[in-house]
């Protein structure tokens, strides 16, 4: 609980997915909690007609049962879409590795869901919480520490405020100012690529089967949600470029060379958006009463489908030190505290960040040998359920 020093337990910067479920998990523990969101809250609507353009997320196993917990799951399932079966490929080479959820022995692989409908019911539970206090939209200016608390000072409606509390939390992104005020140490690689996200229809039906294929340009996904399928097309950038700019019949003749014709003709493709490919490392995520989490600490390629599920489990590592914290009489802010956050969060963030580089890396190398070496792995993975089950750990978030 707070101190008599502070005015709240914990401030977050960032209305994002990760700042709104971090809010509302901490709030479930009865901490008292202050959200500042820099663009305008999302409109809480009962209107909830889908779009072809909705942008879709993958929601794996370990992150469905954290959805359930904070109560959000069961308006969130009728919306998704199950992932029954994965088919990965090289494109123009052999070897192939299919994963499916009978073989498996679990229900499903995966869900994949509506970025809006998640993002609506989430900001839904922040408004009506008793112990959230949103502030949206709101300026982060800059903050201060001491030994017993952090004072935060933003800009609300031309009006500068500041509010003490015992940490703050930095969900503001991969290009995060909090960490840019903190001056930690941050890796980032460029990976000169682009992804081009759309939605796209085809003449036979996915089956809820998900498709990843491997290229020398780097991966393609393609997941199934309801009628459609979620497209992540990563290119150099120049070409990205052209592709962004051209019509819908040539994207679509161009796509097609790129995926085959396993699904039949592309019929439709829905308006395209596009993302730069970098990954960020921050060897140290904590600072001064500071916490980052989420793309703040660590960004990875959408392609991989595993950005917001690795900021889950940060959320999940964050509740448990905190309640240790708590059981201990522990100060929350503290270095002890945060410390042993990140030494908890390290090798999970490590394993995805170094999984979603090898996607963007190693199959980029167009050598006869190596492309050899790949076609005889894959097939090794693909006749191993050993192996398999190794990867839908890594991929289930288990």
């Amino acid at each position: 609980m707070a101190s008599e020093t502070t005015d709240c337990d914990v401030i977050i910067v960032g209305g994002g997915m990760v700042g709104l479920a971090t809010a509302l998990s901490l709030a479930s523990q009865d901490y008292r909690v202050h959200l500042l969101e820099a663009g305008e809250p999302q409109q809480v609507k009962t209107d909830t007609h889908p779009s072809f353009d909705d942008r879709t997320l993958v929601v794996n196993p370990a992150s469905q049962l954290f959805w359930e917990k904070l109560g959000v799951w069961s308006e969130l399932a009728p919306h998704s879409t199950v992932v029954n079966s994965v088919h990965v490929s090289q494109n123009g080479r052999f070897g192939a590795v299919r994963f499916n959820h009978d073989a498996m022995h679990v229900p499903h692989l995966a869900h994949v869901i509506e970025a809006r409908v998640l993002g609506r019911l989430l900001w839904e539970k922040v408004y009506r919480h008793k112990h959230i206090q949103l502030t949206a939209p709101a300026k982060l200016t800059h903050f201060t520490a001491d030994e017993k608390s952090i004072q935060v000072h933003y800009q609300q409606d031309a009006q500068q405020k500041n509010q003490r509390a015992l940490l703050l939390l930095a969900a503001d992104g991969a290009r995060s100012f909090v960490r840019e005020q903190l001056n930690l140490p941050t890796i980032t690689k460029n990976y000169h690529r682009t992804a081009i996200i759309a939605n796209v229809a085809t003449e036979l039906s996915h089956h809820q089967c998900a498709y990843e294929r491997l290229t020398a340009s780097g991966p393609m996904a393609l997941l199934p949600f309801h009628d459609r399928l979620g497209l992540v097309w990563t290119l150099p950038q120049e070409q990205a470029k052209q592709m962004l700019d051209t019509d819908d019949a040539t994207f679509m003749d161009a796509l097609q060379h790129a995926m085959g014709h396993r699904l039949g003709r592309i019929t439709r493709v829905g308006q395209r958006s596009s993302y730069p490919l970098y990954r960020i490392t921050v060897p140290q995520q904590y600072k001064s009463r500071v916490l980052l989490i989420g793309n703040a600490a660590h960004t990875v390629s959408p392609v991989s489908a595993q950005g917001l599920n690795l900021g889950v489990r940060g959320i999940q590592r964050l509740m448990a030190a905190l309640s240790d914290a708590r059981k201990q009489n522990h100060d929350i802010g503290s270095d002890l505290v945060l410390e042993a956050y990140q030494q908890q969060s390290w090798p999970d963030q490590q394993r995805i960040l170094q999984y979603t580089d090898d996607l963007m890396t190693w199959f980029k190398l167009d050598v006869p040998v190596i492309n050899g070496l790949r076609g005889l792995g894959m097939l090794a993975v693909d006749s191993s359920l050993l192996l398999k089950k190794q990867f839908y750990r890594l991929a289930g978030g288990f």
